[in-house]
């Protein structure tokens, strides 16, 4: 296979060889989908050598693990509207500066953002795109809730979002990452859309919520399926070139998506395992189940099975939230605070939910080597696990993740 080498272009080495080459915009559109390891070796027009963790403008989309001094983000999305996405994560916002948290909500829902009005505020701030072309911080944004530690920046209007361009992303994820807090929280909207989904992978906690039914469950596979699509086809387009389309089209009935992925790498002669190792790795997927009247734990082993078997990713159940009548009466009320003070049932699994959500990573990756042979060697110098000698004093412990010492993530 032949590929156009441009003069500004990338090689990235790693222990099991070499990848490339890529333009410096392929190399941008890596980063924000976590495609890099922070130990790889980006070698630019064949002299100049750098470690990808070492290189400042890469610097946000490290996975922060605690080991870096600023905001954790959390992402949260959903398959499809009505799920109870937003008022979720404004509850877990209060709930988190409850426990003493710098918390900071951001409106990600760049069509139909809300979150102002599950706190009553009446006060516009200028379109944060608008803003962050001036480079302006997007700490001055940040309106109080009247909760303390609590802050929320707000979406902008549904006909000003500027969302997909790759710059907008790298600025945006960027002044997420500087803002004054413990903990930002990013509330996506319902969508699947490409432009959307590097939003949501970017982050260090990747919140899922859904609720227990069928469709709903079919929703949320249908996304996770979106997402490793949109990492794996960056990730072989950009190698292989405009003059080699890489797509996968899954239809209904056929073979996972996983399993048709690995065919088509064979196919094109691209790296099997490091492709769909980085595809998967920079996931810390937690799904939150919502609105719950009853026990879940058959739907929740039903998510787990369907994800793991089509993506090849396991998945986290962060805990469940029941349906509680008096959320309603607090949302016409426009006070979520008497509904936070009063402990209301909601509010009891919403703090289970954050204390699972603090925990850090617990995700590992599914044993790919059920799927395909080349799959069978597992880079322990590359990824945690059990195996590691150090595993009893480490204090990251993020099995199926690049090593958080050795790669320095």
């Amino acid at each position: 296979m032949s590929v156009k080498v441009e003069s500004n272009s990338w090689m990235i080495e790693t222990k099991g060889g070499t990848l490339g080459p890529l333009t410096s915009y392929a190399l941008a559109l890596w980063a924000v989908q976590g495609l890099l390891y922070p130990n790889d070796i980006l070698v630019h027009n064949h002299h100049s050598r750098a470690r990808a963790g070492a290189l400042e403008i890469l610097h946000p989309f490290i996975r922060n693990n605690g080991h870096l001094n600023r905001a954790k983000v959390w992402t949260f999305a959903s398959g499809k509207g009505g799920v109870g996405k937003s008022l979720l994560s404004a509850l877990l916002g209060i709930v988190l500066s409850m426990k003493g948290r710098k918390v900071v909500i951001v409106d990600g829902d760049f069509d139909g953002a809300n979150q102002h009005e599950l706190f009553n505020i009446q006060k516009k701030t200028p379109n944060y795109w608008y803003w962050l072309d001036k480079k302006q911080p997007l700490k001055s944004l940040a309106l109080p809730t009247g909760f303390d530690n609590l802050r929320l920046v707000q979406g902008p209007p549904s006909d000003k979002g500027e969302p997909s361009s790759l710059s907008n992303k790298i600025k945006f994820i960027s002044a997420l990452r500087s803002l004054d807090a413990d903990v930002v929280l990013l509330d996506l909207g319902p969508r699947m859309e490409y432009e959307y989904l590097d939003y949501f992978v970017m982050a260090d906690n990747n919140i899922v919520v859904t609720t227990p039914e069928p469709t709903a469950l079919q929703n949320t596979t249908a996304f996770m399926k979106s997402i490793f699509k949109r990492k794996l086809e960056t990730a072989a387009q950009t190698l292989l070139g405009k003059k080699h389309p890489f797509q996968l089209d899954i239809q209904q009935n056929e073979s996972s998506i996983l399993q048709r992925s690995i065919e088509l790498l064979n196919q094109v002669s691209l790296p099997v395992t490091d492709l769909i190792y980085r595809s998967v790795a920079s996931l810390n997927a937690k799904v939150v189940f919502n609105m719950v009247d009853s026990q879940t734990s058959a739907p929740v082993k039903q998510l787990k099975k369907y994800v793991r078997r089509d993506v090849g990713i396991l998945i986290d159940h962060a805990g469940n939230v029941r349906f509680d009548p008096a959320v309603r009466a607090a949302l016409q009320k426009r006070h979520l605070g008497e509904l936070v003070m009063t402990f209301q049932p909601i509010v009891q699994d919403i703090h289970h939910v954050s204390g699972a959500l603090l925990q850090g990573p617990n995700v590992k990756q599914a044993d790919l080597r059920t799927f395909t042979k080349p799959l069978q060697k597992a880079t322990k110098d590359v990824m945690c696990g059990t195996w590691c000698d150090s595993w009893r004093d480490c204090r990251f412990k993020t099995p199926g993740y690049p090593c958080a010492v050795r790669n320095m993530n």
